[in-house]
């Protein structure tokens, strides 16, 4: 048969795709360049709208910032506008172990952490909790007062001794505030003074909850490679989220600039908190600002991408619509090139379409009418000849079976008869109830087989061992033509066991490929050369003496009558090593919705 040759372009080598191309190509075009115009404009605008939305997120973080340190301011003007507070640390200190030292130091650290509460309660977070750990109000470094956010622990001790010597470095170097990084430690030293006169009255030591400030610049960590830092006007780095050198403050208005620091360029913001002498620097990496732009492109890009896949669909649909006749026409004309001569076009509502589907209808009809009238006549003449081979071969069968059962008679006196006339009834019932049809299952033709040689072994008194080997039970279900596998049985028994001294076997074993179903008759008989059987002997050639060759030929010319010429039998044999008869056939299963051509069931 004909193969259509393939090209390395099947859409450029067929209608349907050179329309469709012809239909995208300025869709496409037009797409390409509106995304080089988004490249060049829309890409500035959006890089450019980004650096506005990161100097107002930085400006907010800066905020938070200032918002947190503040209440240490308010908290400090709270205690030093305290009255109370003020007359208490201007008066002359309480002799120590007294009621009055014990109840005054109660009530002012009360006093210290009320106010204390009420200034840091509302910026206090979920997680960290509040800004202050604890704080202490030192009057010298005998007398001291103490505030506590978190419940006393077991390292109580090395809190109250770590603070009583920062104070004592706070009062060595005499500033009036201070802020530092001890041990891991955060604290803040502010001194207490006389409203009125300006004298030092004490100094505040507060414990700062670091985790509160880290958590504000820790915000901005969702930019890759972004940095924060928190340091001192003295130059010393408090806090960072990396673990390197301090970056030099341009200015600390809080302005966004760009800075380039260890050879990347960043976008910073510098925001200095004068009341604490800190600096809270806050660095984005400019290619953040560029990569954000890609992302924006890249969604338009898809958006893009979408709409191409919208339009072609929309336009694939519309060539399948305008070119169906043609695909229509193909394909009918590709199921004649495989034998389908009743394949039609459907009815268009287009003239010329219409037009090509009468005339290519008319066609077609003509050749399948032409070519089923050859075939009807092959097929009556095939008919024929099959029937005309099984009318011979029923007397053949019937001729041996009388024939045995009259040695029978004259060997044993007539005492088996009525057992071999029985059986003898019981087959030409089963081929009686078959008459007409032209299959039956191979369970039912091994039944008139499993009767012949039942017959036999009457005549030898048992010597005839017969076994039935099937592989797969469902095989028994398939269809054979009739009375053709019996003849390969008598072939056994007549050719090969009934010349043979003493016992013989005969097995019959069914096997399966894919496609076909295998029947292997064995006898381990007398045997004979290939040469006295000639399966393809032609019908009217004339019958040898003995019977020898007209079972074997007449069922290897019906299977082929009915499969075809790949299939029928093989005969394998020599003079004393037996015989080997394989019936090669399709495998013919009942199909559902067909009429079944056995009807009835074995007896």
């Amino acid at each position: 048969m004909h193969k259509k040759e393939k090209t390395g372009f099947p859409l450029l080598s067929s209608y349907r795709g050179k329309m469709l191309i012809a239909a995208m190509f300025p869709v496409l075009l037009l797409m390409i360049a509106s995304l080089a115009y988004m490249s060049v404009t829309v890409r500035n605008i959006l890089q450019q709208n980004f650096e506005k939305d990161l100097g107002l997120y930085l400006s907010q973080v800066d905020d938070n910032f200032s918002k947190q340190l503040s209440t240490l301011y308010n908290l400090n003007m709270l205690l030093v506008s305290d009255e109370q507070l003020t007359a208490d640390l201007k008066a002359d200190p309480l002799t120590p172990g007294t009621y009055e030292a014990a109840a005054q130091k109660i009530r002012l650290e009360e006093q210290l952490e009320n106010s204390a509460i009420v200034t840091t309660y509302s910026l206090a977070t979920v997680d960290s909790g509040s800004l202050l750990e604890r704080f202490y109000l030192f009057r010298d470094q005998d007398t001291c007062f103490k505030a506590m956010f978190r419940n006393r622990g077991a390292y109580e001790n090395d809190f109250d001794h770590f603070f009583l010597e920062r104070y004592k470095e706070h009062i060595f170097e005499g500033e009036n505030s201070q802020m530092g990084l001890t041990d891991g430690i955060l604290w803040y030293a502010f001194d207490f003074t006389d409203p009125d006169t300006d004298r030092v009255l004490g100094t505040l030591l507060y414990h700062i909850n670091a985790e509160v400030l880290r958590e504000i610049p820790d915000s901005i960590m969702e930019y890759d490679g972004a940095i924060w830092q928190i340091s001192t006007d003295d130059g010393e780095l408090l806090l960072s989220n990396q673990d390197s050198a301090l970056i030099p403050a341009a200015s600390g208005d809080g302005t966004i600039s760009e800075q380039t620091v260890s050879d990347t360029r960043y976008l910073a913001s510098h925001y200095h908190i004068s009341q604490f002498g800190l600096t809270l620097s806050l660095l984005v990496p400019q290619a953040q600002t560029q990569l954000a732009a890609a992302r924006s492109t890249t969604v338009y890009v898809l958006i893009l991408l979408a709409l191409a896949v919208l339009v072609l669909a929309i336009c694939a649909a519309i060539v399948y619509k305008v070119t169906t006749p043609f695909n229509d026409l193909v394909q009918s004309i590709g199921r004649i090139e495989q034998g389908d001569l009743q394949a039609k076009l459907p009815q268009y509502k287009d003239m010329e379409f219409q037009e090509l589907s009468h005339v290519f209808n008319s066609m077609t009809t003509k050749i399948d009418h032409l070519v089923n009238d050859v075939y009807q006549k092959q097929l009556l003449v095939t008919e024929a000849e099959l029937k005309s081979l099984q009318a011979q071969m029923n007397p053949h069968f019937m001729f041996n079976v009388l024939n045995t059962i009259s040695i029978q008679a004259q060997m044993d006196g007539n005492e088996n008869i009525s057992q071999m006339v029985c059986t003898l009834s019981q087959l030409m019932q089963a081929s009686i109830s078959k008459n007409g049809t032209e299959k039956v299952t191979l369970s039912q033709e091994l039944e008139y087989a499993k009767f012949y040689v039942a017959l036999q072994n009457a005549r030898f008194d048992g010597k005839i061992e017969y076994q039935v080997n099937c592989a797969v039970p469902s095989l028994l279900d398939c269809y054979i033509p009739k009375l053709t596998l019996q003849p390969l049985i008598e072939n056994a028994v007549v050719h090969g066991l009934e010349p043979k001294y003493g016992e013989g076997h005969l097995a019959v074993n069914i096997y399966a490929d894919a496609s076909s179903i295998y029947i292997d008759v064995l006898d381990d008989g007398v045997g004979f050369t290939p040469d006295q059987v000639d399966l393809e002997l032609s019908e009217d050639a004339p019958a040898q003496p003995g019977h020898k060759r007209i079972g074997l030929v007449n069922s290897h010319k019906i299977i082929r009558h009915f499969y075809g010429l790949g299939y029928g039998i093989n005969v394998i044999s020599s003079p004393g090593n037996g015989c080997r008869v394989s019936l090669h056939i399709p495998i013919d299963r009942p199909v559902k919705g067909e009429k079944n051509p056995c009807t009835e069931s074995p007896l």
